[in-house]
């Protein structure tokens, strides 16, 4: 209740992003990714099943088309002395292919293809005795105070983003279907092998291979009642015959964090190391952890800044105290 009080009062001065929340819950109602859970429900409710109720957030990104705001749960959240849901969920074990493989067989083939699944996670169902553990709350009516009577309860039917177990479950649905399914066993086992989440990467020597690993995979997907989208390519013949309501219409495709620009065909690892104001222990590994460099392109020219950071312990500084013998050692890394 506190998370949701909060929410409202900082996005109070923005009226037309609520309304966006509150029509994405109406979509999600209707299409019966969420239910509401009625009193009768509350009083009926199994014995066997866990009540927990979900905070939430908002997280904004601009660069994302598809995504540029969305709601993102948040299942570590716990009350003083109490575990979080992510804390007694059994998470799975690590079924995902290996990313810096996955990164070296995009380059092997002539022809590469990147897709996604939409809204991944939602189209795999949960258990009945699961979904009050996904309960969470949101406002009857937004022009009106929060108060009881304008409180109302729904919870999942599908697994949601923010849950440590839904990439276990997505994947083994996901393997589940490829390991069974009738299509093209060569198709199914290359899916699985080049899939990571809800982002298919594939490769092919000839047109006609892509445009068949692309049919089959969409066969694949449509059976699972999963719409796989936004599909990129740099050959422009293969791209000429995606469909229309699932082609990719930009030329900078995320390729598992990397830039990749279809037209030129290259991978692009960014390094935006800003210069720091304060030069501490925590700062400077903060910086150097957030290149994002899966396949070491950049290791070279972070040799130095690893450097910079190992000196540090050599010193007598504490992980978070700036001393004025810094200042100068800070110089000299801001210009490294």
């Amino acid at each position: 209740m506190a998370r949701l009080k909060s929410l409202l009062k900082q996005y109070n001065q923005q009226p037309q992003l609520l309304q966006e929340f509150q029509k994405t819950f109406e979509e999600q109602l209707q299409k019966g990714i969420v239910e509401e859970v009625t009193p009768e429900m509350k009083r009926m409710k199994p014995r066997d099943a866990t009540i927990h109720y979900l905070a939430y957030q908002v997280v904004i990104t601009p660069e994302k088309k598809t995504t540029p705001r969305r709601i993102v749960f948040d299942a570590s959240a716990h009350y003083s002395g109490e575990p979080s849901l992510n804390e007694v969920l059994h998470q799975g074990p690590l079924i995902l292919p290996n990313l810096s493989g996955m990164l070296v067989r995009f380059r092997v083939g002539s022809i590469a293809m990147t897709a996604d699944i939409e809204k991944a996670f939602l189209q795999v169902r949960l258990h009945e005795i699961d979904r009050d553990a996904t309960r969470f709350l949101w406002a009857k009516d937004l022009s009106r105070p929060l108060v009881e009577n304008n409180i109302v309860t729904y919870r999942f039917t599908r697994v949601t983003f923010g849950l440590n177990a839904s990439p276990f479950l997505l994947a083994t649905t996901i393997n589940f279907h490829l390991e069974t399914s009738t299509y093209d066993n060569k198709i199914a086992t290359n899916i699985k092998d080049n899939m990571y989440a809800d982002n298919l990467l594939l490769t092919a020597e000839t047109r006609e291979e892509a445009l068949h690993q692309y049919r089959e995979a969409k066969k694949i997907f449509n059976e699972l009642n999963m719409n796989m989208r936004e599909f990129a390519s740099n050959d422009p013949d293969v791209r000429a015959q995606f469909d229309e309501k699932g082609k990719g219409t930009s030329t900078s495709v995320k390729v598992l964090g990397i830039n990749w620009n279809t037209t030129t065909d290259t991978l692009v690892a960014k390094c935006n190391m800003q210069p720091l104001e304060l030069i501490t222990k925590r700062t400077v590994l903060h910086t150097i952890a957030s290149v994002y460099d899966p396949l070491g392109w950049i290791s070279p020219l972070m040799i130095r800044a690893k450097y910079f950071f190992q000196s540090l312990w050599t010193k007598s500084y504490k992980v978070t105290h700036f001393h004025r013998k810094t200042k100068q050692l800070g110089t000299n890394y801001s210009e490294r």
